[in-house]
């Protein structure tokens, strides 16, 4: 076994295939880490100056609010931007706190949902947060055709750099004579098979988990994370299902040219055809109404609320006797934007309803989506990198909901002060709510790991079975 093994190293190392593969490897790889960690790093950039810019903001409040209490403000500001009134600091356009998505350690290793949804909102009394107000709008065509990130590289990319080393393993030996001689020697056919692609098995992990390593390293990532352990074994998981499935197609006893054909076709059966049939399947059993009919909503609630402005006005004052409606020449400006806020409430109310739709239809397309990843390991391995980069839609729907909630901590908060017209006190400063996640998305990374393992599992079993059969007919 040793001298197989000897044999097959040496015979590597004049293969100029191996070596244009482990060149076009290293550079995917340089690149998909740059990219990434380039992308990742902007978020950060971004995510630091929206910190500065709201303690900036609210140390004007602060200084604001000290200096007109004690009376030594000079210039005299206008009503709405005096701190002292809750309108200021919980409505108004320069109100608001950011609810931020950090981004995971590993995000830059796959792109997944990063580049269409928001990982921040300012939230504040009126904020719509399920617009995208993010500032750093992406460009389309890279939405369009997806980013050149890791996942890419090792998903698509890495299985052909597999076949082109491993198509002709088996068949090559036959085209060339060689094969009988072999037979000649006293080794059994399966298992000087085995060594032979146990060896380039070990030693195209080696380089991929090397190149990794020093790409790591050059850009600086922390990789010391309990989600890059996770990333070597999903690699390595992944690689075993190619290599399994290309000792099988080997024992065919086909040509090499025919080999070739096998392992391309399932290599598009898997990558494209059956994530493109699941796709269609979602979005026909689970179709999104237009979204126009949100706009069409919307337009319609505040055309009806309009219309009943004075039924909802009336029922807001009857719940409030200590509050007298005026005559619109008479109101203050804070009677004027606590019947605006509750007119807004009930226009909010009637379009939440057409947005559970949405979300229903959504939910039901992701749920579909996640039962027909078994069908291919190709999306395992791409969902197994969206959770380890914590980039998958359902971390962004769980970060929807946790804004949401927030939003309705700073309604509650600020409601009772708007409907009173109470006035911000140094207590109230410190007890504005502050965004923190109540709810985390679980990991689900175990189930893409078992259905890896039983693909590679399936294939590895089927090979050992043609083995016997390709035995007696070489014979």
């Amino acid at each position: 076994m040793f001298h197989i093994l000897r044999f097959e190293f040496k015979q590597l190392l004049t293969n100029r295939l191996l070596w244009w593969v482990s060149a076009t490897l290293t550079v995917s790889i340089f690149f998909a880490v740059y990219n990434g960690k380039t992308e990742m790093t902007s978020k950060q950039t971004i995510i630091k100056e929206l910190g500065e810019e709201e303690a900036k903001r609210y140390n004007k409040f602060k200084l604001d609010f000290d200096s007109l209490n004690a009376g030594t403000k000079k210039a005299k500001l206008a009503w709405h931007q005096d701190p002292r009134t809750a309108l200021t600091i919980g409505m108004f356009r320069n109100s608001g706190k950011y609810a931020i998505l950090e981004p995971a350690p590993l995000s830059f290793i796959s792109t997944g949902q990063s580049d269409i949804e928001i990982f921040y909102s300012k939230v504040s009394y009126l904020s719509d947060i399920l617009q995208t107000n993010n500032i750093n709008f992406e460009n389309p065509f890279n939405i369009a055709t997806g980013q050149f990130d890791l996942a890419f590289v090792l998903v698509f990319l890495f299985p052909l750099l597999v076949i082109a080393l491993t198509y002709n393993i088996l068949s090559s030996e036959r085209e060339q004579g060689t094969l009988p001689l072999l037979l000649s020697q006293p080794v059994q056919i399966k298992h000087w098979l085995v060594a032979k692609l146990t060896f380039r098995f070990g030693f195209l992990l080696l380089t991929v988990f090397t190149l990794l390593l020093l790409s790591f390293a050059i850009f600086s990532v922390d990789f010391i994370v309990l989600g890059f352990f996770h990333l070597i074994l999903a690699i390595t998981l992944y690689t075993l299902f190619w290599f399994t499935l290309s000792f099988f197609i080997n024992l065919l006893a086909k040509s090499s040219a025919v080999n070739t054909l096998l392992l391309l076709a399932t290599w598009l059966l898997f990558v494209f055809i059956i994530p493109s049939l699941a796709n269609m399947m979602a979005t026909n059993l689970y179709p999104v109404p237009s979204r126009a009919e949100l706009v069409n909503a919307k337009r319609q609630a505040e055309q009806e609320t309009e219309r009943n402005k004075q039924a909802v006005l009336t029922k807001f004052y009857q719940a409030h006797p200590q509050l007298v409606q005026k005559a619109e020449k008479e109101q203050s400006n804070e009677d004027f934007y606590r019947e605006y806020v509750t007119l807004h409430e009930v226009i909010d109310e009637q379009v939440a309803k057409v947005q559970q739709v949405f979300d229903y239809q959504l939910e039901g397309q992701q749920v579909f989506a996640n039962q027909f990843q078994y069908f291919s390991p190709a999306v395992l391995m791409q969902n197994a990198f969206n959770e380890i980069a914590e980039t998958d839609s359902k971390f962004y729907k769980i970060f929807q909901k946790n804004i949401m909630a927030y939003q309705q901590n700073w309604k509650a908060f600020f409601k009772p002060k708007f409907i009173n017209d109470e006035k911000m006190t140094i207590e109230t400063f410190a007890q504005i709510p502050v965004y923190a996640p109540t709810t985390k998305a679980e990991s689900s990374f175990s189930k893409q790991f078992i259905g890896l393992a039983l693909f590679s599992l399936v294939f590895g079993l089927l090979a050992w079975a043609r083995q016997t059969k390709y035995q007696n007919m070489v014979a």
